[in-house]
């Protein structure tokens, strides 16, 4: 969540869905008994909020961007907002987190002139 500083916050959340090693599920474990089960993101969504939690604008269903665990977004000024974030980075193009080439998305509030 992000202050956008005239009200609104921007508050930006994922869909997950669990995938597996497509074992059957009694044997989705490795030998030493951790699960093998993980979440991968299904869908980004991005919306905003003022203080009391209202919806202001949005949802909004980010295609074909999204954002990492560690990611941090950082408010740019007159409503912007920035993060980096891999190429479709859902489960539809999911290999296994190996993707290097990052990029960088703005994000502009339409309530700031």
């Amino acid at each position: 969540m992000v202050d956008l500083k005239n009200g609104r916050y921007l508050f930006g959340y994922a869909q997950f869905q669990c995938i597996s090693d497509n074992l059957p599920y009694n044997r989705s474990y490795n030998k030493s008994g951790d699960a093998m089960r993980m979440l991968v993101p299904k869908a980004y969504y991005v919306m905003e909020i003022d203080a009391d939690l209202n919806v202001l604008e949005g949802p909004v269903k980010l295609t074909d961007y999204g954002w990492g665990g560690l990611d941090e977004p950082m408010y740019l000024g007159n409503g912007k907002v920035a993060w980096s974030y891999i190429k479709n980075p859902t489960l539809d193009n999911y290999i296994g987190g190996q993707q290097n080439v990052w990029q960088a998305i703005v994000y502009h509030s339409d309530s700031v002139n």
